[in-house]
Order: C-alpha cells, then structure tokens, then sequence
C-alpha cells in the first residue's frame, strides 16, 4: 500500500542508489541546476478505483497531460472522461502524422488553450520537448518500461562494406563512437531508416541517438559482429519540467521507473488521487503447474529424452502440462497469458488478450486464467542490463529485482485482474489461476492482498535436462565434499567449476 512507499527509506532501500549517483545529485543541489521536487503516487491494486479517483478529483479547470501506455486503454478513458464533462483532447499515432511536434505546439499555446486534459501515450510522452510541460500538470496512468536495451547480428561482409568506414570501436570495450565526417551521413540513414545487408534500420537510429551507448563485439566462431545498445527511456526532465506529477500504478516502489526518479533526487508523497483501501471479494484459487521456483523456456521445451529443443512441439514438457492444466478446467472459459513461441492449439473457449493487459477491460465474465510465462533475461540482455543500471545510477542487483518483478508478477497481476475479481462485491464465483510454480502463487498471494487456497493437485516436477541432470549431480558432489571438511578451493578446483559459481551453488542451497 502507499503507506510502505511513503514511509522513512531504511539504508538498505537507500543502497539502491550508487555512490556515483549521489555524488552526482548532491552536484546538481549544489549548482542548483534544478530544485528537488516532489512526485505524487497513488498505488492500489488493478481496479481499485485510482482512474476513477482522478475522474472525481480532478479539477476541471487545470492543464492535464494524461499518459497511458496503450492506445486501447486511451478509448475507455476518453469515454469516462468527456461523459463527467471533461473538456478532451487525445493526440496519438492513430489520429496525427508527427506526433512529437503536434503535441510540443499545443503545450507551448497553453494560455491560448481552454483547460483540458490531453491524452497521449506513454511514447507521445517521452518524444516531446520536456520544457513544454511548463505549467502543465502531468499524470502518468501505469508504470512505463524504461529499459531500452538491444541486440541484433551483422555480418561480416555488411560490417566491413558498410558500417566499419563510419564508426570507431575502442578495443578495449568495444564502445563504438561516429567519426566527424560521417555523422551527417548516419543521421540521414537513421532518418531514412535504411537498410543494408543485415543492417537493420535501427542500428543507424542507435548510432545517431546520444542517449543510447552502442557495443560492438566480433564473434570469431561465428564470424559476425553482435551489435549491442545500451539506453533508457528517461522520464525525469519531464518530471522535472511539469508543474507537478502523479504516478497511478500498482506496487509502484517495486519498479525501475521508481528507482529511477529516487536516484535522480526525488522524493514521494501520496496522490490526492489515492483511492480508498478496498480488498477483492472471494478468496481466489491459485494453481501452480511446476513445483519449486523453475520456469523457463528451456524447461518448457525440455522434451521426453531430457534434450532441450527450444521448439515447442507435443512431445515437450510444457505440452504436457498445458494438457493437464486444460483437463483440470475443464469447458471453462478462460484467458490466456503465454509466450509466443508457445505452439500450444487452444480450443474455442480458450482467448489470448495478449501480454501485456493494462488498462485492458470487458473481460470480467471469465473467472479463469492461465499464465505460464518467465520473466527471465537471457545472458545478453543481462549484461546489457548491467551497463544501463550502472549509467542509471542504481544498483545492479535491486535493478535488476526490479526489471524482473515488472517481467514477470505484474504482467501476471494485471492479467489476473482483468477477470471477475474486478467485480469485488459482484462477484459471484470464485476465480481459477493456473501460474508457472509454486513459489510463484505464494508471491501472487501476498501482491494479491488476500488469503488464496493454493491447490498442488495438477503440480508437476520441472524436468531436468541431461545438462541439468549433471549440474545437480555436481551441486550434491559439492555438498558432500563440504560436509567431509574440504576446502571450497579444493571443491572448486577438483569439479572445475569457478569458486564463483560454487559459492552460488553453496548459498543457493
């Protein structure tokens, strides 16, 4: 609840911003660059009410920009808004070419504009002018993903035909830097979105964008450069520049958009926005498909010969368990929550709202959902993440807690809520939530902010591939190795293993 956001940090949450952070903003306090400003949070469960306690707070006399992170969720509050009388205006891709510049005149005419509250999305936001939000009042609906990593693959004969006359790559990081006389020609690449042999368009964009840091590494066994972005969406200086904030979200402390603002010298209060406590009706039933905390698609394309194909087909363990999962349902209607490349043929009653299902309403009839998804990073995307977080100025691992929880239990909370829970007193039956493990339906439990029964009648053990199979045979070596008075040295040296991974394997235990 907000409370535990508002409350006085402990040092151990204050651990979040880096010493390079705070010598930085203790700087900016200094040279007075900017003053440190407040940003309001109303945090409450998915249906709660904040949307409609800002419908009823809100003055109708003041400036508005409203920022939501889809365009379906822009339609329902268009409707809600002009029906209590609200003077609106929605400015998106759908209806104007130059998004950027068309929002950017209308926020510097705002003494010619009568009051209103102007919709755009999330990506409207962060692509305007953030001084034009001078005297404008801005309410960001849903915590945005500010992460903007990237990776892609050129090969070797584009890169040295095309892109090596253009850059130039220190050797020892593999940071990559335009050269002078070829910047024109990359921005005009970029603005063309040009593509050349495995070029892609956005590596031009990447290299013409100052807030993106570019990494070029040359791949020996396979012959080709991996192309490597490192960037983040930053919202701040349009925090910095609104006359003031609000930040309607769920569990808003828990994510990287928060730490990023804390980092960047902010402090947090409640919204006049805060809607009033109010718990879901029925006790829902969770139902883990995996015992234990495993999830991933490895596991779930594990197939019967313990061999990991990375292609789903009905031979591979998730198969298998969707199989049970949908027996155990039965006819019931229900949404699914999945990945892409999970190939499972859904019968009719079965419906994919998609993966991200923020602000996303009409479905409080189903009583039913399945959400067999990971919020894993793989090893680039990880390393990535640790040089973003590091120019962030937060801490790797609460950063990277951070990104994980946004991955994995929110996308599975706000798929979750989209059922009859939202009916609260209304709700009639019980709801039905088959999620990835155990350790998943305890964490949705306690986000929940209601006792669930938790039924391990179709719960399965993960498969171990003959990878895994080994790797637990090395773990259990270690263990006894320990037990018997060895060195962890010794341990580590005699299962060739780095001590680091053994000290893993031993405090993972």
């Amino acid at each position: 609840m907000i409370e535990n956001i508002m409350s006085k940090k402990s040092p151990k949450h204050y651990s979040a911003i880096t010493e390079k952070a705070c010598k930085k903003l203790s700087n900016t306090i200094k040279g007075n660059a900017r003053p440190i400003k407040k940003v309001y949070i109303s945090d409450a469960l998915p249906a709660v009410g904040k949307t409609e306690k800002f419908i009823k707070s809100a003055s109708k006399n003041d400036h508005i920009v409203y920022a939501l992170p889809t365009l379906k969720s822009l339609n329902e509050i268009r409707e809600r808004l002009e029906k209590e009388k609200f003077n609106v205006l929605e400015v998106t891709s759908r209806d104007h070419f130059g998004v950027a510049s068309v929002i950017g005149d209308l926020l510097k005419n705002r003494e010619y504009i009568d009051p209103v509250v102007m919709l755009i999305s999330h990506a409207g936001l962060r692509t305007i002018e953030p001084k034009h939000l001078k005297d404008w009042t801005l309410v960001i609906d849903e915590i945005p993903d500010i992460s903007n990593i990237s990776n892609s693959i050129i090969e070797e004969n584009s890169y040295t035909l095309t892109l090596s006359s253009h850059i130039l790559v220190d050797e020892d990081t593999g940071k990559v830097t335009v050269r002078n006389e070829s910047k024109k020609t990359v921005r005009a690449a970029a603005k063309a979105r040009m593509r050349v042999g495995s070029i892609l368009p956005d590596t031009w964009v990447a290299l013409d964008d100052d807030s993106v840091d570019v990494y070029i590494k040359y791949q020996i066994k396979l012959k080709n450069y991996q192309f490597n972005c490192v960037g983040y969406y930053d919202y701040v200086t349009a925090v910095d520049y609104a006359k003031e904030t609000h930040i309607l979200g769920h569990a808003v402390s828990r994510t990287l958009f928060y730490l990023h603002l804390e980092a960047s010298g902010y402090t947090f209060e409640e919204s006049k926005f805060q809607p009033e406590p109010r718990p879901y009706n029925l006790t829902p039933v969770l139902v883990p498909i995996y015992s234990g905390d495993r999830i991933s698609k490895a596991m779930l394309t594990t197939n019967t010969k313990q061999q990991v194909t990375y292609v789903w087909s009905d031979e591979v363990d998730g198969h298998e368990a969707l199989v049970r999962v949908m027996e155990h349902n039965g006819e019931n209607p229900i949404l699914i929550q999945t990945h892409k490349w999970c190939g499972y043929k859904w019968p009719d009653h079965a419906e994919n709202i998609g993966f991200d299902a923020r602000g996303l309403n009409g479905y409080q009839d189903f009583n039913r959902t399945i959400n067999l998804i990971h919020g894993n990073s793989s090893g680039i995307e990880d390393r990535l993440y640790t040089l973003m977080l590091e120019r962030m100025g937060i801490d790797e691992q609460v950063g990277k807690d951070a990104i994980c929880y946004s991955r994995f239990f929110e996308m599975i909370i706000q798929h979750i809520c989209r059922t009859s829970l939202r009916k609260f007193e209304g709700q009639a039956e019980r709801t039905v939530h088959y999620l990835p493990n155990e350790h998943t339906a305890k964490e949705i439990e306690k986000l929940l902010k209601i006792k669930c029964e938790i039924d391990t009648s179709i719960m399965r053990s993960p498969p171990l591939s003959d990878f895994q199979a080994g790797l637990e045979k090395k773990k259990n070596l270690a263990w006894g190795m320990l037990a018997d008075g060895r060195a962890k040295k010794d341990i580590a040296d005699f299962l060739d293993v780095d001590p680091s991974t053994l000290r893993r394997w031993l405090k993972a235990a």
